[in-house]
């Protein structure tokens, strides 16, 4: 009897120190994919495709719609206006120019975007492949 508990407790004190040893590993291990900033949203998909390579931004969390109806944007009818302080990345890279016309977006690709009051953002990803498809994940940023 006494043999057996023996056992149990080496097996408990064996179980509690793996434990702490992947939780040290995984807590060190962990990689943060998301970009620097003081607001960071995640861009989920399915982007709508609104013509050429021209995305819309259309499925996001109640709370991240909220944060980003309270960020100044663009006003879509004043090519000069650059209020938006938005950033996109693909990844842990910026896409960019920002503040482009939809013609540059939907034409050109290559990482243009746009935020745009009243319209939200449209974006083509940096290679002009389908963003619902290329396994990439996007993030608005206020940096």
């Amino acid at each position: 009897m006494a043999l057996k508990q023996s056992w149990i407790r080496a097996f408990t004190v064996a179980g509690v120190l793996g434990y702490f040893a992947l939780a040290t590993y995984f807590d060190r291990a962990h990689v943060d994919l998301s970009p620097p900033g003081k607001v960071v949203i995640s861009l989920n998909n399915p982007f709508f495709n609104e013509s050429g390579f021209a995305h819309r931004v259309s499925n996001l969390r109640q709370g991240a719609a909220t944060l980003l109806g309270k960020i100044q944007a663009d006003d879509p009818t004043n090519p000069r206006d650059t209020s938006s302080p938005i950033q996109l990345y693909e990844g842990q890279t910026p896409l960019g120019p920002s503040h482009s016309t939809f013609r540059a977006i939907s034409k050109t690709g290559g990482g243009h975007f746009a935020h745009w009051s009243g319209r939200g953002i449209f974006f083509s990803s940096s290679d002009n492949t389908d963003p619902n498809k290329n396994g990439r994940r996007y993030w608005a940023v206020v940096p």
